[in-house]
């Protein structure tokens, strides 16, 4: 269910709403709006979440960070002239543009996985996996890819949340229909779970810095995952700190209509929850 949100709350100048708790799940929406403010708001009905595209593939889990341009040459798509940033953001999010239509072009839809500590929301870094799109990947199908199979607690048609709680040993696995498996990782009793996919991850400044002036992205859908402890479709408050930390990037500025952004709450231990050890995964999968 996609819900409007109310009841914003100022953080720098950028409105974040409070979260909705709902039965049958939680959407929340980051819209552009006129005027030096980013909020979340409802989708229009003609900006909904694109239907699903392109010719089953593989499983989509190539790995495609490693032709990521470093150059930072920007002079055919953006610049800090035209979009406001700062000399650091115009470049990546241009480099980052190019590379999302360049996929495109080659029948790939790609996502961004960002890792960021719990406690501080510090960047740890990101990866891009770009990959065929599979619309007709089944449940079946993608639990064989995870290492956890357990049950999809996605509440969407666009990507399976495979989560199998922790006895002494469960993991959590998200895999996109759109740009296979992004995220992996394990949660241990007593311990500290390991992310097995993605296996690294590049350095938060090849994202940008000082974005905040430029032009808000369009309006996307954000689904909420938390597996920290409490209600699953409600963030713990720790996160708003995150949207600071990704709207001063790059990232958030290459949405189109039709991306989708998921953020979950890894905890890696159970048990005794370990704060500095858990983190936030942010996922935006462009169409």
């Amino acid at each position: 269910m996609k819900e409007a949100m109310n009841e914003p709350m100022m953080r720098s100048h950028l409105r974040f709403p409070t979260l909705l708790s709902l039965a049958t799940g939680l959407a929340l929406t980051l819209a552009a709006c006129d005027g030096p403010d980013k909020q979340i708001g409802q989708l229009d009905g003609d900006s909904g979440a694109s239907g699903e595209s392109g010719e089953s593939g593989e499983s989509g889990d190539s790995d495609e960070s490693g032709d990521w341009d470093e150059s930072g040459d920007s002079s055919d798509t953006s610049s800090s002239d035209d979009t406001g940033a700062d000399d650091s953001c115009a470049p990546a999010l241009a480099d980052l543009q190019q590379k999302l239509a360049d996929e495109q072009d080659n029948g790939n839809s790609c996502a961004l996985v960002l890792r960021f500590t719990y406690e501080s929301a510090e960047f740890l870094g990101w990866h891009i996996n770009c990959a065929p799109p599979t619309p007709d990947l089944s449940l079946d199908e993608a639990q064989m890819m995870s290492a956890w199979p357990g049950d999809d607690e996605s509440g969407t048609e666009d990507a399976y949340v495979l989560y199998t709680e922790p006895g002494d040993f469960g993991g959590v696995t998200y895999i996109s229909k759109r740009s296979g498996m992004l995220f992996e990782g394990s949660i241990v009793w007593g311990g500290m779970g390991d992310i097995l996919h993605p296996e690294h991850v590049e350095d938060p400044l090849m994202l940008g810095t000082g974005c905040l002036d430029t032009q808000p992205p369009a309006a996307v859908e954000v689904w909420a995952y938390n597996f920290v402890g409490g209600d699953l479709q409600v963030l713990p408050d720790e996160s708003s700190a995150v949207w600071d930390v990704l709207w001063d990037t790059a990232a958030l500025y290459a949405v189109t209509p039709g991306s989708t952004i998921a953020m979950i709450a890894y905890p890696r231990s159970v048990g005794d929850f370990v704060s500095d050890v858990a983190e936030f995964v942010v996922i935006i999968d462009y169409p």
